[in-house]
């Protein structure tokens, strides 16, 4: 199949999550993915968009404080 995806984000669940990991991929690779990874040995695969993201350090934000005088 020659997959081939740029992975942003690999996150580990907490203890009690029961050894879930969440892959964060492009939306038209994420079939893509799924099949990989079961062929890899996966048992099960989900996959869910994201909602909303969110990251401590904002640069657009920080850049338009800047610009408007706020910071």
């Amino acid at each position: 199949m020659g997959i081939k995806a740029t992975v942003t984000g690999i996150h580990r669940n907490p203890p009690e999550s029961q050894g879930y990991v969440a892959l964060h991929c492009a939306r038209d690779k994420a079939a893509d993915l799924a099949t990989w990874l079961l062929t890899q040995g996966a048992e099960r695969v989900t996959v869910a968009a994201l909602e909303q993201v969110f990251d401590a350090k904002n640069p657009l934000y920080e850049a338009l404080e800047r610009r408007i005088g706020t910071r």
